[in-house]
C-alpha cells in the first residue's frame, strides 16, 4: 500500500520541476527578443550619432568588447578602412545595409551596416555577450521556481500530516467501537473527501445496533416466556412426587426434575447474558411493572412453597413516590394455621427477600 504523501510528492515534484523549465525556456524566448531589439536600436543609434557627427573613435580593449558588450564602430571610404574603436577586430566591409549576423575571429558579431555616398559605417556588438545576459535572466526567473521545490515539499508533507491526524482520530475512534459502543463516528472534522465513508460506516454501526438490539429482546423475550412454564412444570412435578407411591415413578420424576432445573438455569444465564450485552446507558426515570416482578419472583418460588405447603399469592397496588421508588404490598396466609402475614418490599430487594424466607 503506497503512502499518499508520497504519491502527491511523487507527482508534484516533477511538476514543479517542469513549471520551472518552461518558466526558464518563455523567459530565454522572451527576454532574449527585448534584449535583442533594444540592443539593436542602440548600435543604430550609435552609428547614425557617428555619421552625422564624425566624433572621434575612442579605443576599446578586448574585456569592453566581449565582457561589457561595448559597441565598436568602423568607418570605411572608397571600400578602406580609415577608423575603428577596435582595431584588434579583423571584420570585413559588409555591402548590404541594416543588420547582419556575422562571425569574425571564431566569434558571432551582430553589425549594422550605414551608408552615405562613398562613406560606410558599421556598429559591431558581441553576440556572446547578448547570449549571456539572457542566459542569465532565463536563469535568475527560473532559480526561484527550482528552490520552491523543496519548499514546497515540506508544505505539502506538512499539509497531509495534518489532514492524515484527522483521518487517524477517526480510525481511534472506530477501534473503540464494539458490541457495547455503536455510537455513530464523528464527521464534523473528517475531510470532505472521507465524510461519505464515514456515513457509511455510521449507517452500518445503527444496522448492527439494531440486530443486536433485536437479539437481546428475543433472548429476554423468550426466556421470560420460559421461566413462568418451567415454574409450573416444577410445581406439576412436586405434587406428582408427593402424591406417587411407586419408586419408578419417583425416580422418572427426579430425572425429569433435573432436566427441568438444567433447563431454568440455561434460561437464568440467558437472561444474565442478555443483561450483560446490554449497552451502558444513561440512568433515566421510568416506569417499573412491579406486578410482572411480583409475578416472576412468585413464579420461581411456586415449588418451594409447595414443599412447606405454603399457599402463595399476591395483590399489588403500585404507587410512585417522589424519591421515585415503586413499592408493592403482598399478602400471603399459611393454610395450616389463621396466621396471615403482610409483606411490603422493594423492586429491587423483592427476589433475594423472597430466596432468604
Amino acid at each position: 500500500m503506497s503512502s499518499l504523501r508520497r504519491q502527491l510528492l511523487a507527482w508534484l515534484v516533477p511538476v514543479f520541476a517542469a513549471v520551472a523549465l518552461v518558466a526558464a525556456l518563455a523567459t530565454y524566448f522572451s527576454f532574449g527578443h527585448t534584449v535583442n531589439w533594444f540592443m539593436d536600436q542602440q548600435v543604430r543609434a550609435l552609428v547614425e550619432a557617428q555619421m552625422e557627427g564624425n566624433a572621434l573613435l575612442a579605443p576599446l580593449d578586448e574585456y569592453q568588447l566581449r565582457e561589457k558588450g561595448a559597441i565598436a564602430i568602423q568607418v570605411w571610404e572608397d571600400g578602406a578602412l580609415v577608423a575603428t574603436s577596435a582595431p584588434m577586430l579583423r571584420m570585413s566591409r559588409q555591402v548590404q545595409e541594416g543588420f547582419h549576423d556575422v562571425e569574425a575571429d571564431g566569434e558571432p558579431w551582430r553589425v549594422y551596416v550605414s551608408r552615405s555616398g562613398a562613406r560606410t559605417l558599421q556598429g559591431l556588438q558581441s553576440l556572446s555577450f547578448r547570449e549571456h545576459v539572457i542566459r542569465g535572466q532565463a536563469l535568475s526567473s527560473g532559480v526561484p521556481i527550482l528552490l520552491l521545490i523543496p519548499v514546497t515539499a515540506l508544505l505539502i508533507w506538512w499539509v497531509v500530516l495534518h489532514v492524515m491526524r484527522r483521518v487517524e482520530n477517526l480510525s481511534s475512534a472506530a477501534a473503540e467501537r464494539d458490541a457495547h459502543n455503536l455510537k455513530p463516528l464523528p464527521d464534523e472534522q473528517a475531510p470532505t473527501e472521507i465524510q461519505p465513508l464515514v456515513r457509511a460506516v455510521n449507517r452500518l454501526l445503527a444496522r448492527l445496533e439494531s440486530a443486536f438490539d433485536a437479539q437481546r429482546r428475543f433472548v429476554q423475550d423468550a426466556a421470560h416466556e420460559l421461566r413462568t412454564p418451567l415454574a409450573a412444570l416444577s410445581l406439576q412435578l412436586e405434587n406428582v412426587r408427593a402424591r406417587s407411591t411407586d419408586s419408578e415413578l419417583e425416580r422418572q420424576v427426579d430425572v425429569l426434575g433435573t432436566g427441568v432445573a438444567r433447563m431454568k438455569r440455561l434460561v437464568d444465564q440467558l437472561l444474565r447474558l442478555a443483561r450483560q450485552d446490554a449497552p451502558a446507558t444513561e440512568r433515566k426515570e421510568s416506569r417499573l411493572d412491579i406486578c410482572a416482578i411480583l409475578r416472576e419472583t412468585v413464579a420461581e418460588l411456586l415449588s418451594l412453597a409447595e414443599r412447606r405447603r405454603i399457599d402463595l399469592g399476591y395483590r399489588c397496588i403500585a404507587h410512585r413516590s417522589h424519591s421515585e421508588t415503586l413499592t408493592k404490598s403482598a399478602a400471603c396466609c399459611r393454610t395450616s394455621s389463621t396466621t396471615h402475614c403482610a409483606t411490603r418490599r422493594r423492586a429491587a430487594r423483592s427476589r433475594s427477600s423472597w430466596k432468604k424466607q
